[in-house]
């Protein structure tokens, strides 16, 4: 039963970091667009 919790826990967890990464990524992504489109026009 614990080690059920447990399992679903990291589950949980991992899910809320992989997509808290992915927004970080996808911010910085468009943030070094908009730059280098800064900086050719």
């Amino acid at each position: 039963m614990l080690s059920e919790n447990y399992r679903e826990i990291i589950k949980t967890t991992g899910v809320a970091l992989g997509s808290l990464s992915y927004e970080l990524f996808k911010a910085r992504y468009i943030t070094g667009l908009g730059k280098i489109y800064m900086r050719n026009t």
